[in-house]
């Protein structure tokens, strides 16, 4: 049977909601699923079969793979693998960072390519030329650094550097990986989406850029993101306004208008169908609302 691991099971620093460790491998690692956090890994020396979701790659020293929630993964026929474990809530450290989730790399590599890997049968993971390893690597080792030491602020710089290496793997994913496949013409929707989602989207729109028809997009997006465009585009919005009930003082009506709901009372209905509880009552509740991350 897969083991599970939940995030409360990782001795985490519940501060930060986020846990960096450095692990040598000199034996297999069975099947095992990520519940409920995601994971950055990053290979620094070493050598094993990787089994990501179902599928076999050959992993070594500047490899990288993101594994969102629900994901699962194993190691086999490891040879001294040493690894940094980067483990951490994505609702936390990803969902309200706006402007990085409108980059293209930042869709591609954090957000496509590990829910669409195993239908576009990719075969390679995600390495890195030695001058960004190295860069990235120092990276890491400040920001463990910084987790182990617990010095005052210590969260804050966890943050700091966190960004930093998202933003620096999504610019090098975007200049050395992309081109135009799946993941890339996909990455494109959602970037559009992230930048636009606050104003009035239309389908046609969205399959453009895909360049297919709005049937073949509508089957396609479902199928690798196991919801519709449409409501994905919902969930974006609902998330928004989960964020400024909770962070902003501003009026209902006009949080409603800011996240691209026209109608404050048809916003109301649907956030309380999704949520379970009024605006009102989700503003006035912030510790029992337990938000998760959209994909």
């Amino acid at each position: 049977m897969m083991k599970k691991y939940y995030f409360e099971n990782i001795k985490f620093d519940p501060k930060i909601q986020f846990k960096i460790e450095k692990t040598l491998l000199q034996m297999d690692f069975s099947l095992h699923s990520h519940v409920d956090f995601s994971e950055l890994v990053i290979i620094v020396s070493g050598s094993a079969k990787h089994l990501f979701n179902g599928t076999y790659y050959n992993i070594s020293r500047g490899d990288i793979f993101i594994l969102n929630k629900d994901s699962n993964h194993a190691f086999y026929e490891v040879n001294n693998l040493e690894l940094y474990n980067i483990m951490y809530q994505a609702n936390e450290y990803l969902d309200h960072m706006d402007s990085i989730k409108e980059l293209l790399g930042y869709q591609a590599l954090f957000v496509v390519e590990p829910l669409i890997r195993r239908k576009i049968a990719e075969k390679s993971m995600t390495r890195l030329d030695l001058p960004t390893f190295l860069f990235i690597l120092n990276n890491i080792e400040q920001m463990s650094h910084e987790f182990n030491s617990e010095k005052p602020g210590y969260d804050i710089m966890i943050r700091g550097y966190f960004k930093q290496l998202v933003v620096s793997l999504s610019r090098y994913y975007s200049d050395h990986f992309l081109e135009k496949n799946t993941v890339w013409y996909f990455s494109n929707v959602l970037s559009h989406i992230e930048k636009n989602y606050t104003n009035p989207l239309q389908l046609e729109e969205l399959a453009a850029i895909c360049h297919l028809s709005k049937r073949q997009f509508q089957r396609s997006f479902k199928d690798y993101f196991q919801i519709t465009a449409y409501d994905f585009i919902l969930q974006k919005r609902i998330e928004k306004a989960c964020f400024l009930l909770q962070e902003s003082t501003l009026p209902i009506t006009e949080i409603a208008l800011s996240c691209g709901f026209n109608d404050a009372n048809y916003f109301s209905r649907l956030f309380k169908s999704k949520k379970s509880k009024t605006p009102h009552a989700f503003r006035l509740h912030p510790k029992h609302n337990n938000e998760r991350p959209l994909v």
